[in-house]
Parts: structure tokens; sequence; C-alpha cells
């Protein structure tokens, strides 16, 4: 069973402030939900192939390099105009005007 003086502890190193009624509470929660956990690991079930007509093939693995993934086509085409590596969008209108109150 879970202690309200257990779930002080595991709060503080989370940064969480409690008041003891939530302590209290959280401390039932937990050991209910451990409890459940409990029951489900003594549960027998038959051993046979449970996935139905799931075939058993590995997904294929891609090397393991960082970075992003190759695009279909150059970036530079999602944009007319491309600079230095850079999308250029026209400057804003509002940003002509007078910025004066």
């Amino acid at each position: 069973m879970v202690t309200a003086k257990e779930v002080a502890a595991v709060a503080a190193l989370a940064r969480l402030e409690l008041d003891p009624g939530e302590l209290e509470r959280m401390a039932r929660e937990l050991s209910s939900i451990l409890e459940h956990v409990r029951v489900l690991q003594n549960v027998r079930v038959p051993n046979e192939n449970v996935s139905g007509d799931v075939i058993e093939w590995p997904a294929p693995l891609r090397d393991d390099v960082p970075g992003a993934d190759p695009l279909q086509f150059p970036v530079r085409e999602l944009s007319k105009d491309w600079q230095n590596g850079f999308f250029t969008v026209p400057r804003l209108a509002a940003l002509d005007q007078d910025s004066a109150p």
C-alpha cells in the first residue's frame, strides 16, 4: 500500500505542492492502481497465438543517421522566392506605416 508520506516524497521530487487531502487521495488511487496490476499479473492465459491474422514480419530498419529525413524534392521548390537557404516573403504593409500611436 502506498502511503501519503511516499506520495509526498515523490511530489517533492516532481516539485509539486499537494495539500494533505490530495496526498491521501493520491495514496489511495496509487494503491488501487498497483493492486489492479497485481491482479493482472496473476491472470493465467492459455499459451495460444492470439494475434489472429497478423504476420510476424519485422519492420525494415533504416540507418541510424542524425538529421532530417530526405525529401522527395528540394525544399526551395516550396517557395517562389528562396535566398541563401531561406524562404523570402513580402514585407508586411503594416510595417511600412508609421507606428505612432
